[in-house]
């Protein structure tokens, strides 16, 4: 009896490993077949010291681009840098301090950029937080909205003209859903994905001929 319930607790096991797998991988996003080098090009991106964001800045350096690691906690930001610069020697990474929760942060950020760099030729919009507990920020707003909208918005905006003169067609917005929750959160993917999409429409609007680019994943 005892063998039975042995493999009855390893097959059942063995299903709910594939069955999380198989979720994943209907909610995952696609690998990005483009094999493009981006020498010569300047990126910021936001959210760029630990998952999705910091997996993207080691692609961007493989690449040979030019990345300003925009993010909050600057220790973990050069940590990452140091483990990026294990993997590969190509590329630049610059690390800057913005708070997406404040937004005299994200125009002392957008102020240093315009100032200091000469072009801007891609923003990736990363950053985020997930089920933060009710906060308000220092501006009054609810935690959750200041750093996923209202301080990507402000970003965008401030460095609009900096963005149309490097000539930026594509803005780009990430979101991750962490694998703990995959099983019960597909619709919330989906909802959060159509107020991405809201906030990139609106963006759009203010510049020439771009297009919107909205990608999730899985971490």
């Amino acid at each position: 009896m005892w063998l039975l319930n042995w493999w009855t607790g390893i097959a059942a096991g063995v299903t709910a490993s594939l069955g999380v797998m198989l979720i994943r991988r209907l909610v995952a996003g696609k690998e990005c077949p483009s094999r493009a080098s981006m020498t010569g090009k300047t990126v910021v991106l936001t959210g760029a010291s630990s998952g999705i964001g910091k997996a993207t800045a080691l692609e961007l350096a493989r690449r040979g681009a030019r990345v300003i690691m925009a993010c909050r906690d600057l220790g973990k930001a050069e940590k990452a840098v140091r483990d990026i610069r294990r993997q590969t020697s190509s590329g630049q990474l610059i690390v800057l301090k913005l708070d997406l929760a404040s937004l005299q942060s994200v125009r002392d950020f957008a102020a240093r950029i315009c100032r200091q760099e000469e072009h801007i030729h891609v923003l990736i919009n990363n950053a985020g937080v997930y089920g933060h507990p009710y906060t308000l920020t220092e501006d009054g707003l609810e935690m959750n909205m200041a750093v996923n909208h209202f301080g990507h918005f402000l970003l965008v905006h401030l460095l609009l003209d900096k963005l149309k003169a490097s000539g930026c067609h594509s803005l780009t917005q990430l979101f991750a859903v962490n694998s703990t929750w995959c099983l019960s959160t597909k619709l919330a993917i989906y909802q959060h994905a159509i107020s991405c999409r809201h906030f990139l429409e609106a963006v759009v609007f203010l510049l020439t001929n771009c297009t919107v680019q909205l990608f999730h994943t899985c971490c």
